[in-house]
């Protein structure tokens, strides 16, 4: 399936030194979503964060682990990728921070959450929040 050169660009853009965020709104196998895109290091930093302030016990520390783990692999990622910067970046995947599910008027949640998302399931964007 053929990727939207926008999406991708502005992906990219969040990624890059720059770490640009924007607010977005996709539509996502009929259901809208809206956020603020970030990358994918700001994504991991906090989901980790969020589950530390809300897991408790043994499954806080698991998570915490795993999520510190990621992090290592994705700055091992960030290396090679130095090394390879002549070729595009393919991104498989996009994220938003206070992302939220829009029915009709109702949004949820209330306060927005972290979100991942394939990039190949979004079927439309619109730059900026319809809410």
């Amino acid at each position: 399936m053929e990727k939207d050169i926008i999406l991708n660009l502005l992906n990219e853009m969040a990624s890059s030194e720059f770490g640009i965020e924007v607010s977005i709104t996709l539509n996502v196998k009929g259901s809208i979503v809206t956020g603020t895109l970030i990358n994918y290091e700001k994504y991991l930093s906090g989901t980790k964060q969020f589950i530390e302030d809300n897991a408790t016990g043994k499954y806080r520390d698991v998570f915490s682990e795993v999520f510190n783990k990621l992090q290592e692999n994705h700055e091992k990622f960030l290396l090679e990728e130095k090394l390879n910067e002549d070729e595009p970046k393919k991104f498989n995947f996009i994220h938003l921070k206070n992302a939220k599910y829009h029915f009709g008027d109702v949004a949820v949640p209330d306060q927005g959450n972290w979100w991942r998302g394939k990039i190949e399931s979004i079927d439309g964007f619109t730059i900026g929040s319809i809410a």
